[in-house]
């Protein structure tokens, strides 16, 4: 997450760059989140993926790289 929307934009621009064979072809939004007394956070939602399976696994190269990943259906 960060604190502004450019900001989280940068943030994925700069994973993005660390990793372009994981995450090159994978589109991200950022999601605008109220967390009512830290504030506004923006969360980067990256996808969408083929499958589960799929997620999970780029989730486990991310969280190798020291990168915060979870994931979602939608």
């Amino acid at each position: 997450t960060a604190k502004t929307e450019e900001a989280a934009q940068q943030t994925w621009e700069k994973i993005k760059g660390k990793l372009p064979e994981e995450l090159g072809a994978i589109n991200a939004s950022m999601r605008k989140q109220d967390m009512g007394e830290k504030g506004v956070r923006w969360r980067i939602v990256a996808g969408p993926l083929k499958s589960q399976d799929e997620a999970r696994k780029l989730c486990k190269v991310l969280k190798l790289h020291r990168q915060s990943c979870d994931t979602t259906s939608f």
